[in-house]
């Protein structure tokens, strides 16, 4: 069984784990306050031990009289003389008390107390009165009376096992030992433990005792709060009633089931009766007569049938109705079970739809996606195009820059202002020049040298790349060999140049693109610069 704790701040978990192995102990409790109620000793009054309770409050003294009457139980207070002292009760409290400063200050907090005069007296007298050698432990709640209470106590003859004195302010967590502990540490008791309210000494005699006293109240004491104990109780008797009365009414309902199948028998009975005095009957009145006894028969024998007829009749519509009840139960599952289905039908269209959506949407997002794309190379192409071409005309820039500056080019200044001069004056043509414009002259002079190279092989090879890559050259050259004039006579005919820059004949083994795509030699940016002088004259 657990242990059943009644004190205010589990002492008696603490005193119990400590003193199990004493089976009937002695106890002295001086400020015993209410036998019941915050009682360190209860539990251990209740197990066999018996002691000595010290308490002066009225009301308190009594209720100790009437409920430990197997204990010492004396209505004076303890100090360290023997006479009278001034106590100040506070009625249906723990804080009474014969501190006069103490009282004062609950008079403050709204406690009113009693001044009486009540007889004192040192523990030596009272243990020595009555005869006690031996006290297992001692516990002393007085109020601020500590150090008195102990000064009549010289611990020399008797010497309790454990003492636990309160070592707190009332109802405040300030210390107050400082003034009393010395009284006990000065006399062989060493502290072992203190729970919050109480100081615990163990006397250095017993000090075995102190491994069970050094830690609080746990679980491996197996203990229970008396007021949970009692709820914990009392629970179980509603329990147990509500039981019981659960098993009144189960015995109570078979009784009337009893008496309801007795009366049914004895209506049965009844109606058996009455059946056998109507048969009776009956065979009187087949005996009045054959006929009526046939008719009535006959009679019955249809009213039988009808009754059979209304039977069946009655199952049938029974039936039906079931067979109704079941149709309409098929029928509402089945239209639950459609608008389920349209109802997946409708999600499954309407995420067939979602479906759709991201797809275009991603479709869409791909398609611009690769337009971007398709920009983005066409830009490159462009710029890298672009680039190409700045690097060829800053090449033949510098090519032009460095053939003029060069000494060749001076020193043939002459000859080629004398070549313009004859060109110019058709030297060379069979007849005498035309009269016509400077303008006119260098167009022909100029038609007149491209129908010529394009007559030979060895200077079309030369002048095709050139042409590949520069297309606005390949627009001029395509303009000067498309415009037709009569050639003088008698002069023998010039060979008809091609009508196109696709005519012109490719080197053996050449291909557009080839050429187009590799750099030209410098014969090639000869040529090349020539066609463009000739071609800006021309125009």
């Amino acid at each position: 069984m657990p242990f059943i704790s009644f004190a205010q701040n589990l002492e008696d978990v603490v005193l119990y784990r400590a003193l199990r192995d004493v089976v009937q102990g002695f106890y002295v409790d001086v400020g015993a306050n209410s036998p019941d109620e915050q009682s360190v000793t209860r539990a251990f009054y209740e197990r066999g031990w018996r002691g000595i309770n010290i308490e002066p409050a009225q009301g308190f003294d009594k209720q100790l009289a009437a409920a430990r009457p197997h204990d010492i139980n004396l209505a004076v207070a303890a100090g360290d003389s023997v006479g009278t002292i001034t106590f100040y009760d506070i009625p249906g409290s723990e804080l009474s008390t014969a501190d006069a400063d103490l009282a004062r200050t609950h008079q403050c907090s709204g406690l009113p107390w009693v001044e009486r005069q009540v007889p004192v007296d040192t523990l030596d007298n009272i243990l020595a009165a009555h005869g006690v050698s031996v006290v297992h432990f001692l516990k002393i709640d007085v109020e601020g009376m500590e150090a008195a209470v102990l000064r009549g106590l010289s611990l020399k003859s008797v010497r309790p096992w454990i003492i636990l004195v309160e070592a707190t302010v009332a109802r405040t967590q300030i210390p107050n030992h400082e003034g009393w502990e010395p009284l006990l540490t000065d006399r062989g008791y060493r502290f072992v433990y203190f729970d919050g309210l109480n100081r615990f000494y163990v006397a250095e005699e017993k000090s075995a005792l102190v491994p069970r006293l050094e830690t609080p109240p746990n679980i491996f004491d197996d203990w229970f709060r008396a007021h949970d104990w009692v709820a914990r109780q009392q629970a179980q008797d509603l329990n147990r009633q509500i039981a019981e009365q659960r098993t009144s009414a189960d015995v109570e309902r078979e009784v009337r089931r009893a008496e309801a199948a007795v009366r049914t028998a004895e209506t049965e009975a009844r109606q058996r009766e009455a059946r056998i005095r109507t048969a009776e009957i009956e065979v009187r009145r087949r005996e009045v007569g054959a006929r009526t006894m046939e008719a009535a028969a006959r009679a019955a024998d249809a009213t039988a049938r009808m009754s059979e007829t209304a039977a069946r009749r009655r199952e049938i519509e029974i039936r039906r109705q079931e067979t109704e009840s079941r149709l309409r139960d098929a029928e509402l599952r089945r239209a639950e079970a459609q608008a389920r289905d349209r109802e997946i039908a409708l999600r499954q269209s309407e995420l067939a739809d979602r479906a759709a959506e991201r797809a275009a949407w991603r479709a869409d997002v791909d398609a611009r996606l690769a337009e971007w794309q398709r920009v983005g190379n066409e830009n490159a192409a462009l710029h890298g195009r672009i680039a190409e071409l700045d690097a060829v005309v800053a090449s033949l820039n510098g090519y032009i820059e460095a053939v003029r500056v060069s000494t060749s080019w001076r020193l043939t200044a002459p000859v080629r202002r004398a070549k313009r001069a004859l060109a110019a004056v058709g030297i060379g043509s069979g007849g005498p020049p035309e009269p016509a414009s400077t303008r006119a002259l260098a167009v022909r002079a100029a038609r007149k040298a491209a129908r010529w190279a394009a007559a030979r092989p060895l200077i079309r090879q030369a002048v095709l790349p050139i042409l590949l890559r520069h297309p606005a050259l390949e627009r001029g050259a395509r303009a000067l060999l498309a415009r037709q004039e009569p050639a003088p006579q008698p002069h023998p005919p010039i060979p008809s140049p091609p009508q196109a820059a696709e005519d012109l004949p490719l080197p053996a083994g050449a291909d557009t693109a080839t050429l187009a795509g590799r750099p030209l030699s410098a014969a090639e940016r000869s040529v090349e610069t020539m066609l463009r002088h000739a071609l800006t004259r021309a125009r």
